[in-house]
């Protein structure tokens, strides 16, 4: 059979053009599962590698045809590619060629993961989009190296990606990979992916080697462009290439002066990174493993800044705000009183100290729950007062009884909700009748200029990233809280002055920058509100 017959039957099971739904994911999703090859075509493509191409593959992980030396070797690798599957990609993607193409391998037992990543911008994305179409040789599965992709990703808004490779996405590495979906794929079936979605895979650990064959995609009226960056902060040299680029490629490298290029800036940067990820986790119920990694990590930092009571806002002496907080809340001997989201436990051991309390705490931190026990094995006099479990506020029900409290606090916790209704609800289930919620926490100003309006919601989103927080919408919460059923007691500010010193010392510790270039104003105030359950 010559490869005329071969590419004939190639193209024949594939699709003309993605339906209606399919572009809709593709657009929304940014990648789509595809049926490409039969077992009979796949077989014929992975003999052909291992015949042709395999001993260019010498590395002992993953390796591409893209990263040997030899041009000659990459234009028949691409070339063979292109020959078998041009039609093909113009079936599924009318008026879209192939820029480039190659083979690539995961050796058997081996160290051979794809860190988190972006492919480069191979045209002009406000005008275009460019699509890679990926098809394993092999099946791929947990053993074999399973490909992994966050939905939606290609959406996020940054700047070119550019040559040389920086890893931009490693502050967010965590929240990425619990986001993100692993895609198995038989032999043959391929992902159709726009090349600015975020992916990555593991390693194969099975004891074969792992071929597959990967095409970028680009329109035909498309110019090919390359970025690579400059020296200059938040510039890139943009180059017009040619097909012929990728066969000499070296992404450490300048392209060759030959191809006609130009210095462009993008302010974007990928702090839009964060603020995408706590949205998508919220809205896919999954913030609550993104808010645990975030104390996992920032709980010692919190300590050797704010000492054992995490709270932003506060007066310069910490016991001033616990006895403020007790007046204020109305905390009496004999109640039994829930901590949600409560650190370390500084607030609950302190307000059992003080009172005949019976206080539990509850935090999505294994490392703050560690900490706790530890503060409270010091403290003798605080066994059988203090406990501090590990949970999810979102399933109070779950582990505590209803109509056990008399009353539940949210100090500076309640923005990590994902699900703001459900914690009220679980919240309002655990009280006895007459037991109260006390809420303490900052709401933005809202502003008439949109400008204004603009630049507050900036700095709003800056904090939403910089403290994995979602912070509160002050009419949302009163309005979720009166739908449930509970009475408003109050809203009010505080009735001391805030000292900044101790949130100044973490947010420089940290770099943590929520004005740019502007300089420092309130973007937010601070409340406390509380609530009774008839």
């Amino acid at each position: 059979m010559n490869h005329k017959q071969e590419d004939s039957q190639l193209i024949a099971q594939t699709p003309a053009g993605l339906s209606d739904f399919q572009q809709m994911e593709l657009k929304e999703k940014g990648y789509l599962l595809l049926d490409i090859l039969d077992d009979h075509q796949t077989a014929k493509l992975r003999d052909d590698f291992m015949a042709q191409f395999a001993d260019s593959h010498q590395s002992k992980g993953f390796n591409t045809t893209m990263n040997v030396s030899a041009a000659a070797l990459r234009e028949k690798t691409d070339q063979y590619i292109k020959a078998r599957f041009q039609e093909v990609v113009s079936n599924i993607l009318p008026g879209y060629r192939i820029l480039f193409s190659n083979f690539l391998i995961k050796k058997a037992n081996s160290s051979s993961a794809v860190g988190i990543h972006r492919d480069w911008h191979y045209v002009d994305e406000s005008m275009h989009s460019s699509f890679n179409l990926w098809i394993p040789l092999i099946d791929i599965n947990e053993s074999s190296g399973r490909f992994f992709v966050l939905p939606g990703s290609h959406n996020i808004p940054h700047g070119p990606r550019a040559t040389p490779f920086t890893d931009d996405l490693k502050p967010f590495e965590r929240p990425i990979r619990k986001l993100s979906v692993p895609i198995s794929l038989k032999a043959g079936q391929g992902i159709l992916y726009h090349s600015g979605l975020i992916h990555f895979s593991d390693s194969n650990q099975s004891p074969v080697d792992r071929p597959a064959i990967g095409m970028v995609n680009i329109p035909l009226d498309a110019i090919n462009y390359h970025y690579h960056r400059s020296e200059l902060p938040n510039a890139y040299l943009r180059y017009q290439v040619d097909d012929q680029f990728y066969y000499h490629f070296n992404p450490q490298n300048l392209p060759p002066h030959h191809y006609q290029h130009e210095l462009i800036t993008d302010d974007k940067s990928e702090d839009f990174t964060g603020p995408w990820l706590m949205e998508y986790a919220r809205n896919t119920h999954q913030s609550a493993d993104v808010v645990a990694d975030y104390y996992d990590q920032h709980t010692a930092g919190y300590m050797s800044t704010y000492g054992e009571a995490i709270q932003a806002f506060r007066p310069s002496d910490i016991k001033t705000l616990y006895k403020y907080l007790i007046k204020s809340i109305g905390l009496n001997n004999g109640m039994k009183i829930l901590d949600a989201g409560c650190g370390i436990g500084g607030p609950a051991t302190y307000f059992a100290r003080k009172l005949k309390l019976d206080v539990k705490g509850i935090t999505i931190s294994k490392v703050q729950v560690e900490m706790a026990e530890k503060h409270i094995q010091k403290q003798w006099w605080l066994r059988g007062k203090v406990e501090i479990l590990h949970g999810d506020y979102h399933h109070l029900q779950e582990i505590f009884p209803s109509n056990d409290f008399d009353g539940v606090l949210f100090l500076e916790s309640l923005g990590h909700a994902y699900d703001l209704k459900r914690v009220i609800q679980q919240a309002y289930a655990l009280l006895k009748p007459g037991g109260f919620i006390y809420i303490k926490d900052f709401f933005p100003y809202e502003k008439t200029d949109p400008e204004e309006q603009r630049i507050y919601q900036w700095v709003v989103d800056r904090i939403n990233t910089a403290y994995a927080y979602n912070v509160l919408d002050l009419n949302e919460l009163i309005q979720t809280i009166r739908r449930q059923g509970f009475e408003i007691s109050f809203i009010k500010k505080f009735d001391f002055k805030d000292d900044i010193q101790a949130r100044a010392a973490f947010e420089e510790m940290c770099q943590i920058d929520l004005f740019g270039n502007m300089q420092e104003f309130r973007v937010a105030e601070w409340l406390e509100i509380k609530c009774i359950k008839p």
